[in-house]
């Protein structure tokens, strides 16, 4: 089990990580600019995706039950 500031500094990349993926970085100069790999950013990328697809389904759940309720009243 990693440790909590082992867990902080991984959460803080990963943070760096998706703000630079989402401009439109390539791996290898996000790997650069974070003191990486690009194995690792291809690793953080992939739980980035998980997270963002269970979050994006959470969402479209929540909208869904909203809209029930409304066609139940």
């Amino acid at each position: 089990m990693p440790s909590t500031r082992n867990l902080t500094q991984v959460l803080a990349r990963r943070q760096e990580v998706a703000t630079r993926y989402l401009r439109g970085e390539q791996q290898y100069v996000i790997a650069r600019a974070v003191g990486v790999n690009q194995s690792q950013i291809s690793h953080d990328l992939k739980a980035l995706r998980d997270i963002w697809l269970a979050s994006a389904l959470r969402d479209f759940d929540a909208l869904k039950s909203e809209q029930l309720a409304k066609i139940d009243q």
